[in-house]
């Protein structure tokens, strides 16, 4: 996956997470979120590029958001 984030340090960081596979299509895998009742968002860049957001929270658990990892892992492979 290809992270659209500051890759330096505070004061650039965001809790929230913009991603995408660069074989597959984030419409899809956005798709396979919502099948699995993951709340994401799906975006475009200024360019039209769609790409998977996701505003993990203090209040998420790690296990959801391994099972965030896991749906998107399957996803890709299908």
């Amino acid at each position: 996956f290809e992270f659209l984030s500051p890759r330096s340090h505070e004061p650039l960081r965001s809790g929230i997470v913009t991603a995408r596979h660069p074989a597959k299509d984030a419409k899809s895998l956005f798709a396979a979120l919502e099948q699995n009742q993951i709340v994401a968002s799906l975006r475009a860049s200024r360019d039209g590029t769609p790409w998977l957001r996701f505003s993990p929270h203090f209040y998420n658990t790690s296990h959801e958001m391994q099972t965030v990892a896991d749906v998107l892992k399957q996803a890709v492979k299908e």
